[in-house]
């Protein structure tokens, strides 16, 4: 009877140990990979760092990971060069309905993604080259800013190229004025709303019109947020061209294209951009 007893004991032991080990079996290095997540507050910013392949989970809202560098033409450290070289860094973006990869860059444009009431600035590339040394994928780090805005009335224009297409909002907006002062572009402009928080951007494409003086085309973006109350908003934002001037070194002027979500030219332009 102790000898019945002892052994169903050991095949009960047997059975537990063989469901552990298949459960392990089932588990792979994905699933240990767990998100880093923090916390941005409103007009504030963070640096976080992103090894190869690792994501950071944001405000519980969306995540970014780091899938790899495209090509690096950095200058070496241990070499002299007379530029400074370009990282194409590819980032990946996601939340419940939506995946996107897209590529930011070390020195050239553009450096910094908007997305929705976000600013991710690429600020590091790690580590740094040198000229008898071959990276791997996995050698890489990176460091990103991340600035959660408030939809201040100053806001600063975000360079970018025909890939980042996506990050901007066609949503109604009514450009009632237009006007330029030195580096600040101002505008008048009216939506319905006044539920929720409207998302207004201005973003500058890096390609240009090589004319007397060169074109340049700028886009206003509008998330209105699903605001779906009625009153009729209407308010002044102006937008500072600094990035502008430093992306255009050589020349002195510039023609602005500007267009509505809509993708219409806004009456007063182009504007003639003189630094």
């Amino acid at each position: 009877m102790i000898l019945n007893f002892s052994l169903k004991k050991l095949l009960s032991i047997l059975l537990i140990f063989q469901f552990i080990f298949l459960l392990s079996s089932c588990i792979t290095e994905s699933d240990l990979n767990f998100e880093k997540s923090i916390s941005v507050k409103k007009d504030d910013s963070t640096t976080v760092s992103l090894n190869y392949k690792e994501s950071i989970f944001i405000n519980d809202e969306f995540s970014i990971s780091f899938e790899g560098v495209n090509n690096d033409s950095r200058c070496p450290i241990d070499v002299v060069c007379v530029w400074a070289g370009n990282a194409e860094v590819v980032l990946k973006i996601r939340n419940k309905n939506f995946e996107k990869n897209f590529i930011l860059n070390s020195y050239l444009f553009p450096r910094t993604i908007v997305y929705d009431q976000y600013e991710i600035e690429l600020t590091k590339v790690l580590p740094e080259r040198k000229s008898q040394i071959e990276l791997m994928q996995s050698d890489y780090s990176i460091h990103l800013k991340i600035f959660f805005n408030t939809n201040k009335e100053l806001r600063k224009v975000h360079m970018i190229d025909s890939n980042l297409d996506w990050t901007m909002s066609k949503d109604y907006l009514k450009v009632n004025s237009v006007s330029l002062d030195k580096n600040l572009l101002s505008f008048s402009l009216s939506y319905s709303g006044g539920c929720k928080e409207h998302f207004i951007n201005v973003f500058a494409y890096t390609s240009i019109a090589k004319s007397i003086p060169p074109q340049i085309n700028l886009h206003i973006s509008h998330n209105a947020n699903n605001d779906l109350c009625e009153a009729y908003i209407t308010r002044k934002m102006q937008f500072d061209l600094s990035v502008i001037k430093n992306f255009l070194i050589g020349y002195n002027n510039v023609y602005l294209n500007i267009f509505s979500p809509d993708g219409k030219l806004v009456g007063g332009s182009p504007l003639l951009y003189k630094y």
